[in-house]
């Protein structure tokens, strides 16, 4: 999802006709999605329990590499124009900020000797609620209201590139692969989510175009929740019935029908 964003956001960028900084910014914003527990994995949560949430996070162990790995060096690239290096490497995997990552490879390791997770009553939603208040308080976004119309042909590129193209992309990949059903159906909802709340912060981090970003990320994040969130409630059915077809089309074609 991450590339066919990244990829998506660097052919629209000639069409938009942005400097660098504010294409750099458009990439990023085209890229990174809310795939965590602030978007996508409580609408996980929503449609498929406990488990749902579960998956989401193993499905979100990407995005620290990812972030640090990728993004934040693009983006140190476009402002200051220095170049990567194994340092940047190094100081990713030493980074107290990896505590995420960690607890994913203990759980993995956990798993692997067949420690199960202890029989413990966890208040989650009380937990996902306090979690995504704070959360969102604490980002400090920088919006004006103006801003809507003077970067709305790149927020209407990014609605275009976030909630048809790499969904579009996304069930194309699950016809060619065999995951197990649920998996599929985590994938397939993580596809639709919003932009991501650090494409404002690596522009913030990084000097590119902050105004831009906080702009793009309201704007898709508004039109999700108004828009393909409801969609998905209401057709959520058809959602299903997609993921089926994806089941259909791969057992018909071992058996060479289709």
């Amino acid at each position: 999802m991450v590339l066919f964003g990244l990829v998506a956001g660097k052919l629209f960028g000639p069409v938009l006709k942005l400097d660098n900084k504010s294409k750099t910014t458009f990439i990023i914003s085209s890229s990174i999605a809310n795939h965590g527990f602030t978007m996508g994995g409580f609408i996980c949560y929503l449609f498929m329990g406990e488990k749902g949430l579960g998956l989401s996070f193993i499905f979100l162990s990407y995005f620290i590499p990812y972030l640090f790995l990728v993004i934040f060096p693009y983006a140190k690239v476009a402002s200051s124009g220095e170049s990567y290096s194994l340092e940047t490497m190094k100081e990713f995997i030493k980074s107290p900020r990896n505590m995420p990552l960690y607890a994913m490879i203990l759980a993995i390791f956990l798993r692997f000797f067949n420690i199960t997770r202890p029989n413990i009553y966890f208040p989650v939603d009380i937990l996902l609620m306090l979690s995504i208040g704070v959360y969102y308080f604490s980002l400090g976004l920088s919006f004006l209201l103006k801003d809507m119309f003077s970067f709305r042909k790149e927020s209407l590129s990014l609605c275009l590139i976030r909630f048809l193209i790499i969904p579009a992309a996304t069930v194309i990949v699950l016809v060619l692969i065999d995951l197990d059903p649920d998996i599929e159906a985590v994938i397939l909802i993580e596809s639709f989510m919003p932009a991501a709340v650090y494409s404002v912060m690596s522009s913030v981090l990084f000097s590119l175009d902050e105004r831009r970003a906080s702009t793009m990320f309201v704007f898709n994040t508004m039109a999700f929740l108004l828009f393909i969130l409801p969609l998905m409630f209401i057709f959520i059915r058809k959602i299903n019935k997609i993921h089926q077809l994806i089941n259909f089309r791969r057992v018909y074609g071992r058996c060479g029908i289709i």
